[in-house]
């Protein structure tokens, strides 16, 4: 669509175009006559008219504003991170556990044969109640072998925790001295069980009674 202008002076002024029959004309863009709009990303050289790229502005931009670095924006920043603290190693936590590891395996292998025949035993102690006549023999020997058995699940597990922490450098001790407790409390039932099924045993209890 041409546009009439007339000359004023040394200034070029567009004449007003024509009303349109239908219709309104499209609303013209506020270009100043013989400037050049640059594409997107690029910027016009006023002295030569042309058009640049940007492709170092960031760069440009960041050295301008005073940035030592030159960060570019949404430039993923590397952020140290700290070393795990390392736990202390507690020597004498190291030497009582192990004194307490040696003292259970010393105690279920002295105890093997003990809990192997625990009928001369349990005659003993009835012998010292005055009970009388252990008459359980085998049920003692059946409850021995679960016994043995346990002490010796029961050190393994011990053993093998203990060693754990030891190298995890975390405190040991407690884990024999709750592994003895354990030990203790599964004896105790063999032999709860071993006297609640003896005759002789059931029958001083009803001795006892008034």
């Amino acid at each position: 669509m041409a546009v009439l202008a007339s000359s004023i002076g040394s200034a070029t002024v567009p004449e007003p175009r024509p009303k349109p029959r239908w219709g309104e004309y499209a609303p013209e863009s506020a270009v100043v006559p013989g400037t050049v709009t640059p594409p997107l990303g690029q910027v016009v050289d006023q002295a030569t008219g042309t058009a640049t790229g940007t492709a170092t502005g960031t760069a440009a931009s960041a050295s301008a504003s005073g940035d030592p670095a030159g960060r570019q924006v949404g430039a993923q920043v590397d952020v140290p991170v700290a070393a795990p603290a390392v736990r202390p190693r507690r020597t004498w936590d190291i030497i009582l556990t192990t004194a307490l590891l040696a003292l259970a395996v010393y105690d279920v292998i002295g105890g093997y044969s003990t809990f192997a025949n625990l009928a001369p035993v349990m005659q003993s102690i009835y012998d010292q109640l005055s009970i009388g006549q252990f008459a359980s023999a085998a049920l003692a020997a059946q409850w021995g072998l679960i016994a043995n058995i346990a002490r010796i699940a029961i050190l393994l597990l011990v053993i093998l925790v203990s060693l754990r922490l030891v190298s995890r450098r975390r405190l040991a001790f407690w884990v024999p001295v709750a592994g003895g407790a354990l030990a203790a409390i599964v004896v105790l039932a063999c032999f709860m069980v071993i006297v609640a099924s003896d005759p002789a045993y059931l029958e001083f209890v009803m001795r006892q009674a008034p």
